[in-house]
């Protein structure tokens, strides 16, 4: 649940590792995540023959993206649209200044983008959002068409 939330990786270590002798975790943090990345979707297959009743689809996918990126839930709007474009540093560090969706990063000040991302990542980011944007104007335009009946 760690990676889950706003803590940074170090902060994580030095708690999980206060009683070893190891001095990293990181690796195994990392291992637990790709293990549960990997058994989730089967799970929620299975829990949803048991309870058909509960759609756990877009429950389970931004679930695995926040596992994926280590991301709060807070911040996962942003990264349905960027993914893996921006790091788990670089997300915990927007979030901190409450840039948590595509418009606060579209108004945002350059100046205070730049303290954080590097030119590049600016400007993929920002094709990307405007990509983003751009599908969706598409996907509101499709005219729905009704079904033939004799």
């Amino acid at each position: 649940m760690l990676w889950l939330s706003d803590m940074q990786l170090v902060e994580m270590e030095a708690l999980l590792m206060q009683h070893s002798r190891d001095s990293s975790a990181a690796g195994a943090i990392r291992s637990v995540v790709s293990r549960v990345c990997d058994i989730l979707p089967t799970v929620s297959a299975i829990a949803e023959i048991l309870h058909p009743e509960v759609n756990f689809g877009e429950r389970v996918s931004k679930l695995l993206l926040r596992l994926e990126l280590g991301i709060p839930s807070s911040i996962v709007e942003l990264a349905e649209i960027l993914g893996r474009t921006l790091n788990r540093g670089e997300y915990l560090e927007l979030l901190k200044i409450g840039i948590i969706n595509k418009d606060r990063f579209i108004n945002a000040d350059k100046q205070v983008l730049l303290s954080i991302l590097s030119y590049d990542k600016i400007d993929e980011t920002n094709f990307k959002i405007e990509k983003y944007i751009q599908e969706q104007l598409n996907v509101s335009a499709i005219v729905e068409i009704p079904l033939y009946e004799d």
